[in-house]
């Protein structure tokens, strides 16, 4: 995916500084926008499934916590 921020690489054209901060200000507010949406439909899937959710949490607390432990031991 190539991001409307880069220019082609032969550099026929530029984007002005404005264009520029337009683009991105543009991309900000489509990243909010996904992650809002992304935060909404976890929240739905976790309070559907609690328990689920909390052990999965569990699970990968004790998986980093034994890797992080293996790695201060050797």
């Amino acid at each position: 995916m190539e991001s409307s921020l880069a220019s082609p690489a032969n550099g026929t054209t530029t984007l002005s500084p404005r264009n520029r901060l337009e683009a991105f200000q543009g991309l900000i507010q489509r990243v909010r926008h996904t992650a809002a949406e992304r935060t909404k439909a976890t929240d739905k899937l976790v309070r559907s499934h609690p328990y689920q959710a909390v052990g999965l949490v569990l699970g990968l607390g004790m998986l980093i916590g034994a890797i992080i432990g293996r790695k201060w031991r050797a």
